[in-house]
């Protein structure tokens, strides 16, 4: 923008320099049309441009001395084809002429209607303007009697004086073809009051800019106070208000609609600027700050600043723009939000100090330090509850019935869950510190996170402090440098409380006591079900003081107790939950499915075993656990467990077998196989006997050996 006003103001002052000598030589003549002739030789002899006067040149002498011009045209640079330049509708500008006896300058308002500018890069680099910019260079260095003459008649003046500019409807397209974008600012007007030396200007300024791609349409306006300290190399802009409305796609959810106070310094050399009192607006939301910048056009500018977002309704604000609004399982979230933070900019390094943020309860602090590509972040977290800004799944178009469930069906599993470009261009070392942490129903406390990521590698620790009165220390390391990433997983679970948090994760109640946990698995994938599938490591487990709920297997020996002794038994009264003092495990993880064969479960008077497998993929369960009694006194039901004595004696084990999806598994004990182990001793002496016995035939038909045959079974069963 500030090229395009250097532009505008050299295009100005080739009318105006055309204009005043106009003014000064024309009144000797009769007729100032017939000088057009010379003022195009010259226009031609000191830029190289064809200039163009279609109207007349009007002239009136007193008590001003004034110029008008119509259907003025300046010609294009060589290469940006035969389309002018710039185009002038009509110029005007009137001199007082008693100042002149007293050596004063004084101007009225300088006219300028219907300016257009074409302005254009061609695809090397170059622009329509570089020569005008630049100047003609003359084969013959300038007399330095006449330069010298000129500068004393400059000086000779005692005062200028401009009673203001008023630019109507003006024009300025610009074409890039180095990058293909174009733009336009159209309507654009400028008004200004009386320029005097010394004394501040007032400003008003608007025009529409707008561009194609991205498609944009945006009508601004600028009004404001300037001053000039030409001695200072300061330009002062005093209550400046900008303001914007605007639409497009190239504006994020295509409206905005804002306004900006500030009071703007500017060195005229380009190389500082200050805002001061800085207000920013767009509907509810407000921005206050200052900044101040130094060392500007160098390659290590300086900027420092305090800025401040006042509270406000985040989720009403949002309305109000017309942005889309999160579907959060809490309606009543985002809406608190507030921030300030202090500045501080040298070159390519930027640091947010003393930052503060408050999202509805909750309160952070820290610092962030941003350095070319690569951010660094420190922030501090009292409490916050993520499920409260988790998405409900409401948003979008709603499917129903039939065609729901296939969609989900077809693709469960199959979301690429892993951003890999966007993973391997960050560069990221950070740290948050949270008091409280709720997700997924979990609570967390005193939670320490910490991230680092670079060159497609990304790798995250946790450390909780207090968990379900235990602790967690975990990692997650993503790699995304090869064609697909690949994921290591590291958890450690400490003394931590399972009842209440499995109970959090799976909605149920199955176990309680004292556990640790500990896995190592690496996979590679984009999606739950690649990963699945390549899922291996290892675990262990150790659980103490606890109960597997759903199964009582003091109550289930109890029936077998009257299984074998023909007197059933009623239901027990007690919890449906085994007790145990111990139990141990541990396993490997191939190809998505967890193999056990070490599991050990201790209680007063049960010990058991188990081994099976877990599949991840199919998510079905095939797991057998071996339910052996070791004492019939004491412990969970041990009291009246006695008729047992005999699977103690032999060393029988109940099987349990857990079949079944892993969600929902179902559970069965298998009496048949604890029957055959009981009788195996008499089966093997009946068939001894059966064996030895000769195959003779009584009267009535049957054998000897028949007979004994279903009176060895009566007698077994």
């Amino acid at each position: 923008m500030i090229k395009v006003f250097k532009i505008l103001g050299t295009i100005i002052g080739i009318v105006l320099l055309l204009v005043i000598a106009a003014s000064v030589i024309l009144p000797l003549v009769v007729d100032p049309n017939d000088f057009k002739g010379e003022i195009v030789n010259q226009v031609k002899e000191q830029t190289g441009r064809d200039l163009k006067i279609a109207g007349d040149i009007d002239l009136s002498v007193f008590p001003w001395l004034g110029v008008k011009i119509d259907g003025v045209e300046l010609s294009n640079a060589k290469g940006f084809g035969d389309g002018p330049f710039a185009l002038v509708r009509h110029a005007s500008v009137r001199v007082k002429l008693k100042p002149l006896l007293k050596k004063e300058l004084e101007v009225d308002t300088i006219g300028l209607d219907g300016v257009m500018l074409n302005l254009a890069r061609n695809k090397s680099g170059a622009s329509n303007w570089d020569d005008l910019a630049h100047g003609r260079q003359h084969n013959s260095a300038p007399d330095k009697e006449q330069k010298q003459g000129a500068v004393d008649s400059n000086a000779s003046l005692k005062g200028v004086s401009i009673g203001g500019v008023d630019i109507t409807d003006a024009t300025i397209n610009w074409d890039d073809r180095q990058s293909g974008q174009k733009y336009a600012i159209s309507e654009f007007n400028l008004k200004s009051g009386a320029i005097v030396p010394g004394s501040p200007v007032g400003l008003n300024l608007g025009m529409v800019l707008q561009s194609a791609k991205p498609a944009l349409k945006a009508k601004v306006g600028l009004v404001g106070t300037i001053k000039l300290d030409q001695e200072k190399g300061l330009l002062d802009i005093g209550d400046l208000k900008f303001t914007v409305d605007a639409d497009g796609a190239a504006i994020p959810n295509g409206k905005l609609q804002a306004e900006l106070e500030t009071a703007l310094m500017f060195a005229l050399d380009g190389t500082a600027l200050s805002l001061q009192n800085l207000k920013a607006k767009s509907g509810a939301l407000s921005l206050t700050g200052n900044i101040k910048g130094t060392n500007l056009g160098t390659d290590s500018p300086v900027f420092n600043g305090q800025l401040k977002l006042a509270e406000l309704n985040l989720r009403s604000w949002m309305a109000s723009q017309g942005m889309a609004m999160p579907a959060t399982s809490d309606p009543k979230s985002l809406g608190r939000l507030a921030a300030s933070f202090n500045l501080v900019s040298k070159g390519a390094s930027t640091n947010l100090d003393k930052l503060f943020i408050q999202l509805d309860d909750t309160k952070i602090t820290g610092n962030a330090i941003m350095r070319g590509g690569a951010t660094a972040f420190k922030l501090n977290v009292d409490s916050i509850d993520l499920d409260r800004y988790m998405s409900t799944g409401k948003g979008g178009q709603v499917q129903t019935g039939k065609s729901k469930k296939n969609d989900a069906k077809q693709t469960a599993g199959t979301e690429q869950l892993f951003p890999v470009d966007t993973l391997r261009e960050l560069n990221l070392n950070g740290s948050v510190n949270i008091g409280r942490l709720t997700t997924n129903g979990l609570l967390a406390e005193k939670v320490l996170f910490t991230i680092k990521a670079k060159d497609g590698s990304l790798q995250t620790v946790q450390k909780v402090g207090k968990f379900y009165q235990g602790s967690y220390n975990g990692s997650v390391n993503i790699n995304a440098k090869g064609k697909s990433p690949s994921v290591t997983v590291s958890s450690n679970l400490s003394k931590v409380q399972l009842g209440p948090l499995i109970k959090t994760l799976a909605g149920e109640d199955r176990l309680s006591g004292q556990g640790q946990f500990r896995v190592n698995l690496s996979a590679s994938g984009n999606n739950v079900n690649a990963l699945k599938r390549s899922l291996n490591g290892k675990y262990d487990l150790k659980f103490l003081k606890g109960a597997v709920k759903g199964i009582n297997l003091a109550a289930e020996l109890r029936k077998a107790k009257g299984f074998l002794s023909g007197k059933p038994v009623a239901d027990s009264a007690g919890p449906t939950q085994t007790d145990f003092s111990q139990i141990t495990g541990s396993g490997v993880v191939t190809k998505g499915v967890l193999h056990n064969s070490d599991l050990k479960a201790l209680s007063p008077f049960l010990r058991v075993t188990g081994k099976g497998a877990a599949n991840l993929v199919s998510e079905k369960l095939d797991y057998t656990a071996q339910v052996f009694i070791v004492g019939t006194s004491k412990g969970q039901g041990g009291d009246d467990l006695g008729a047992l004595e005999e699977l103690k004696r032999k060393k029988i084990g109940v099987p349990v077998r857990f079949t079944g999806p892993l969600a929902a598994p179902k559970w069965e004990v298998q009496w048949k196989k604890v029957l055959l182990d009981m009788k195996k001793d008499e089966l093997k002496s009946a068939t001894k006997k059966l064996l030895k016995i000769e195959d003779d035939k009584d009267g009535d038909g049957g054998s000897s050996k028949d007979r004994l045959k279903r009176k060895l079974l009566k007698k077994l069963f």
